[in-house]
């Protein structure tokens, strides 16, 4: 063993060396590591050397010996999407050396027996490890400084060396994909690091496009061919780009015009900046407004961008040489700029229209434009104009206030504006698939969303506890579970039964995907789920079976369902019943053809969770808005308390566990629109019309919630309605829990 410790205290010592080395010389190829170095150096990638965490990965620091730090990626584990994100981001980073990109200093990859629990044994099994490591940036990212009211960088020079990085990136053939700025680093010297290449495309010679179905990216920065049509090429980034300068110059990321930009540096800075500044001003707005061109054909290739930035180096230069005394004072001038017009849109227009005193900038809460859009879209589709003057006004002031890294507010109107824009050109399809992930993604998404607020965990302790309370002393207890997802609902359960006393009884556990739905699991990953399930059931002595049944609600059957005689029968509907169709088009629609079906099967309970709110029924699109707009201020609301607001992962959970939810419902209409809730009311009059009787939870029941919400901010209301559970946030409820037998 003293010689294997010798061997590995040896390579060590040699890995350590060609990373120094590699620190002090830019030349240096990135290098292989072993993984036990990599352990070493981040203190076992302990939480307090975490220095951040996205979809993909968490980046850790790693403390080398002579003091020097270097940034290490360790890659999650996401089964069959773990090589193919690890491979493309090695092969996008191998050669990529630019001042202007971050440095690549080695990986590692290698894969580990380690002992675990299996079926009641301990047993070997494979564990890979996945990582990149980096040059160690301390500034952070633009996204950290966009809102900074001191921010005195030279905004010219950052500008310039993030489109000279992604111009050699696309010399290098590699589209690089998700530009946005919290992916631009910030080195000790403000020099602009395009860093995080994970969603990369390296094209081959001959290749100019690619189409994809694999949407991935950040809404608000992503081109509308990619969005709509999957169309990758060099100009996808080009308009990436053009956004970022954009929000740098004005503070959000639309405007169409250049006097505007221009004038708003005027207004902001007066003689503080002098002729020169402006000129520049002009000139990146002259850019960004081209590279945001709708038309990938019209956008500027990065070579042109490029030129024209030094044409602008070229001409300071000269004036300088010239006139002595003509000092540039482009830092002292703030990045982060909002000038709201003194008139938001002429108000006589619109006070023909809309029953709204005045809307000023004053006294318009950005709450009430988003309302005055949705209102003013709905008139062009009533008489099918696409896109009227009054709607294209609104959408350039709401551009103003919204973003994915502001406040509640300002996240949620970025969503609901995006799902307005979709609804204008009938796209709202196009972004739904955008926004969809694969399903061990959205998974960890969604497991961010159940450790950032109570709203999941309300919904799986109220219904797991009443079905225990329900089934308990059976010996054989079958549940069946219409919403499924990662199934960690039944985790605690299982943990439950088996300190049942006299032992615990056989479970089976029934999962439902229906393959239409978004996120939809397939059975590969609904039999992964039953596998989970199978280890930890062996790991409490719990005889279990899982049955995966993956076919759509409306070819759904008893027979499907492999109810056995003997067994007792629980069902569970979480948060899923409101996505099954209502058409009624014949006598009985899904939705209540499905609750006769679970009627019968005689089952001891049925659970019901629901989110309470009215989009199913709403009479109008602007009643539909209005709804959907108030129920999810109260999420994004509560979400603040426990994420930072730049945090990449809280922008990806909200962008695909609640944004593609949004867009559904104000973008999409017909079969397209699957999000269709109802409030309670409106459910217990379909399962009593079923056949079913409530049966209230109980007080032990209740008083698990109320333990459970003790960790979290005293602005959650949980309350109690004749034996019917409501979690909400301040004065809005959210989430109801029924059981009903």
């Amino acid at each position: 063993m003293s010689n294997t410790k010798m061997a590995d205290g040896d390579q060590h010592s040699e890995k350590i060396a060609a990373l120094e080395k590699a620190l002090l010389d830019e030349s240096v190829d990135p290098i292989d590591l072993p993984f036990s170095l990599l352990k070493s150096i981040t203190g076992n990638f302990c939480e307090a050397q975490e220095i951040g965490r996205g979809g993909y990965g968490a980046v850790y620091k790693g403390v080398l010996p002579s003091g020097r730090i270097i940034a290490v990626k360790k890659l999650f584990e996401r089964f069959e999407i773990l090589d193919k994100n690890f491979e493309s981001e090695v092969a996008c980073l191998v050669g990529v050396k630019h001042k202007n990109t971050l440095r690549f200093l080695g990986y590692c990859s290698e894969t580990q027996l380690v002992v675990m629990p299996y079926d009641g044994k301990l047993v070997c099994a494979e564990e890979r490890q996945r990582l990149l490591c980096f040059e160690y940036i301390c500034k952070g990212s633009i996204a950290d400084y966009l809102s900074d009211a001191s921010y005195q960088l030279h905004w010219t020079a950052i500008i310039k060396g993030i489109c000279e990085g992604v111009h050699y990136l696309h010399q290098q053939r590699i589209i690089r994909m998700d530009l946005k700025p919290q992916n631009v680093l910030l080195d000790d010297n403000m020099v602009p690091r395009i860093a995080d290449f994970g969603l990369s495309r390296r094209l081959s010679g001959s290749q100019s496009r690619v189409i994809t179905e694999n949407k991935l990216g950040t809404m608000g920065y992503m081109a509308p061919e990619f969005l709509n049509r999957g169309e990758i090429t060099f100009k996808t980034d080009v308009y990436s780009l053009g956004v970022i300068i954009m929000e740098i110059l004005m503070g959000h990321k639309e405007c169409s015009n250049v006097e505007k930009v221009v004038e708003s540096w005027t207004n902001k800075f007066g003689a503080s900046k002098n002729q020169t500044s402006l000129e520049q001003v002009k000139v990146c707005a002259e850019i960004g407004i081209k590279c945001t061109n709708y038309d990938p054909g019209n956008r500027p290739a990065t070579w042109f961008i490029v030129s024209e930035f030094e044409k602008m180096v070229e001409q300071e230069t000269s004036r300088r040489s010239v006139t002595s005394d003509e000092a540039i004072t482009e830092g002292q001038s703030t990045v982060r700029e909002r000038v709201i017009t003194n008139t938001v849109l002429e108000e006589s227009r619109l006070l023909t229209s809309y029953d709204i005193p005045t809307l000023s900038a004053e006294n318009l809460t950005m709450k009430e434009l988003l309302i005055v859009c949705a209102k003013a879209v709905a008139d062009d589709k009533a008489t099918n104009i696409s896109c009227s003057s009054i709607s294209q006004d609104i959408i350039v002031e709401l551009r103003k206030m919204v973003s994915v890294c502001g406040d509640p507010l300002q996240r949620l109107g970025a969503y609901m504006l995006e799902a307005l824009i979709a609804r204008i050109f009938s796209s709202g399809h196009s972004v739904c698939k955008a926004l969809e992930s694969d399903a061990e993604d959205f998974i960890s998404y969604r497991n961010l969303l159940f450790e950032s607020c109570p709203y999941l965990k309300f919904a799986y302790l109220s219904a797991t506890g009443a079905i225990a309370e329900a089934t308990n002393g059976e010996d054989r207890i079958h549940i069946i579970d219409f919403s499924i997802c990662d199934g960690v609902q039944w985790v605690t359960l299982l943990q439950a039964l088996a300190r049942r006393a006299g032992g615990a009884p056989a479970v089976r556990i029934t999962g439902i995907d229906d393959s239409v739905q978004a996120y939809t699991l397939g059975r590969s990953k609904l039999e992964l789920v039953g596998r989970r399930l199978s280890r930890i059931a062996g790991a409490c002595n719990v005889p279990f079976e899982f049955c995966a049944v993956a076919i759509t609600a409306s070819q759904l059957k008893a027979g499907h369902l492999g109810v056995i005689r003997g067994e007792v029968v629980a069902v569970n509907f979480n948060l899923g019943l409101h996505k099954i169709s209502d058409d009624d088009e014949s006598s009985l629609s899904q939705r209540d053809r499905i609750l006769k079906l679970a009627r019968s099967l005689s089952p001891r309970l049925v659970t019901l969770v629901e989110h309470e709110l009215n989009t199913n029924e709403a009479t109008t699109f602007a009643d539909r808005f209005a709804e959907t707009l108030d129920y999810y201020t109260a999420v994004f609301e509560s979400v603040d308390l426990s994420l930072r607001r730049d945090a990449n992962e809280r922008i990806d959970m909200e962008q695909h566990c609640l944004g593609k939810d949004m867009v559904n419902l104000i973008a999409c209409e017909g079969a397209e629109r699957v999000e269709r809730h109802e409030l309670f009311g409106q459910w217990k009059a379909r399962l009593i019309k079923a056949g079913f009787t409530p049966s209230p939870l109980s007080s032990h029941v209740n008083d698990t919630i109320k333990k459970m919400l003790l960790r979290y901010s005293c602005h959650y209301r949980f309350e109690e309605r004749d034996g019917v559970l409501y979690l909400g946030w301040k004065d809005r409820p959210l989430v109801v829990t029924s059981a009903w037998h």
